[in-house]
């Protein structure tokens, strides 16, 4: 490992202004996670290097031409022995150029702006617990109700109401609710059991209010969509990948349909965006989601004017540095790049070049009308059908009384008629007697 290498010519991918590429930077000096890396390499190596700051796209292959654009053009001319940037190691660019080991594994993203508002939230009043807590909240007081009930039997506890079994299941669950019982009995088995539905229920009741207030306080904003068949389906939002890198042949050299249907909703070339930050940007004042990887939104995320929200693509990217075909330092780049890795260097590197900017300071919205619709509405509905049924409780109380009234006016007429038949007939024999 003590070989001196000849000088190397490094080619650094750049774009027109300072938030271009998240993973290197020509600004008085090669800054960003692959500057660091390259840095550790330059060490271990004892090379020299020459910056080559030109800008260039990323590069693609030209079917007219025959040939590759951009950074990878270079590559393969021999202009450049070393590309260092987020390049994304595919099967076409492994016949062009070469690659070392993977410096970073990252997830595919569709990126759009997060939606204002949440959808309404019919369940979130039950997702407090799942179902099984329900179920045993359930069996619990069902089985509670019936140890009162037998309690009840064997001590000869005078019952407060008529309607007793019925009385003291509504009681029972009454206490979940913090309903007082119209009498505390009188027996100690019975006070012991009822206090310790109270506790019981106060407890539950404390947990199910902290854990629905986070479900209604924080809103959950919601994509018409959860995949890329959706969002193919859907078809409000348009596509956007980086000009001249490898994302747009993903889309249009796939045999996926789904992919396929995407590829028809990209925004066309000259309107694709040419740089990263570009491409966040359009996500956020436009209706459309930006193509990325997990690991370059994070780079800089801080930098993005607005939050996100994503859609897993199920594909991952490894990114790594690019090499002339068959280039002579390859093993040896790979030797110390999993060196390392393996000692935890990379990754200290890396949190190292996260963009760090001051956090913006926290605006606590209210609680919107949405958030309690469903709640409102059910006590809109339970009022609605409490007034229906006094409504045909009060008919029917007519009615029977009316029924009552008739059923007694014919019974007295069947009366009268009766006496007068029976004095009638009095009256006819004393006419004849006389």
């Amino acid at each position: 490992m003590g070989d001196i290498l000849k000088p190397v010519r490094i080619f650094s991918l750049l774009f027109h202004d300072v938030q271009d590429s998240p993973f290197i930077k020509v600004q008085e000096g090669l800054t960003g996670f692959f500057a660091k890396i390259l840095s550790e390499l330059e060490l271990k190596l004892n090379f020299t290097k020459r910056v080559m700051n030109e800008y260039d796209p990323y590069g693609c292959y030209d079917s007219d031409s025959g040939e590759w654009t951009g950074a990878i053009g270079r590559l393969t001319r021999g202009e450049a022995d070393l590309g260092m940037a987020d390049f994304t190691m595919t099967k076409e660019r492994l016949d062009a150029i070469d690659f070392t080991h993977p410096v970073l594994l990252s997830r595919n993203y569709l990126y759009m702006r997060q939606p204002e508002g949440s959808a309404l939230q019919w369940f979130s009043y039950f997702r407090v617990f799942n179902a099984d807590v329900w179920i045993a909240i359930k069996l619990l007081y069902t089985f509670s109700f019936l140890i009162i009930s037998l309690m009840r039997t064997i001590v000869k506890e005078r019952p407060t109401l008529p309607h007793y079994n019925s009385d003291t299941y509504l009681g029972v669950w009454g206490i979940l609710w913090q309903q007082a019982l119209p009498r505390f009995p009188s027996s100690s088995p019975l006070r012991m059991a009822y206090f310790s539905l109270f506790v019981s229920a106060v407890i539950l009741l404390a947990t199910y209010s902290g854990c629905l207030t986070s479900y209604v306080a924080v809103t959950i904003p919601t994509l018409p969509f959860s995949d890329f068949a959706g969002f193919a389906e859907d078809g409000s939002y348009r596509l956007a990948v980086i000009q001249q890198s490898n994302d747009p042949d993903i889309f249009i050299n796939s045999t996926d349909m789904i992919l396929r249907k995407m590829q028809r909703l990209m925004v066309d070339p000259p309107d694709q965006p040419r740089t990263l930050m570009d491409g966040f940007n359009k996500a956020c004042h436009q209706n459309l989601a930006f193509y990325s990887t997990e690991a370059i939104k994070s780079q800089i995320n801080a930098l993005i004017p607005c939050d996100l929200v994503y859609v897993k693509s199920g594909t991952m990217d490894s990114l790594g540095i690019t090499l002339t075909k068959n280039s002579q330092y390859r093993r040896i780049f790979n030797y110390h790049l999993v060196k390392l890795r393996d000692v935890g260097i990379m990754g200290r590197l890396r949190a190292a070049s996260y963009a760090r900017v001051n956090p913006p300071e926290n605006k606590f919205q209210p609680v919107d009308i949405g958030a309690v619709f469903s709640i409102l509405l059910i006590l809109g509905m339970g009022m609605m059908l409490s007034v229906l049924i006094l409504i045909l409780e009060k008919i029917a109380h007519c009615v029977r009384v009316s029924r009552q009234k008739q059923t007694f006016v014919e019974k007295r007429v069947a009366v009268l008629m009766k006496i007068s038949e029976l004095y009638g007939d009095k009256l006819a024999n004393l006419n004849i007697r006389r």
